[in-house]
């Protein structure tokens, strides 16, 4: 499961035209935590981090989480 969220949050920063330090500032962090973020050995973020992370790039938590799209929840 890691390595899903790893690799769609690597695919989100590789796939951007952004850069990475724009994103870094954005979200508060240096450019080698996201490196870490994104790297094989995966460096979790909390979950404020991911709130930037994913407002910064435009994609919803569901996505990089790997959750269903049109879950029933909250029920």
């Amino acid at each position: 499961m890691m390595d899903e969220i790893v690799k769609r949050l690597e695919d989100t920063v590789r796939d951007s035209d952004k850069k990475i330090q724009d994103a870094a500032d954005y979200i508060g962090v240096n450019r080698r935590q996201i490196s870490r973020w994104i790297s094989p050995d995966g460096m979790e973020m909390g979950i404020f981090k991911l709130a930037a992370f994913c407002r910064f790039y435009g994609v919803s938590a569901d996505y990089i989480l790997g959750l269903p799209k049109g879950s029933n929840w909250p029920r």
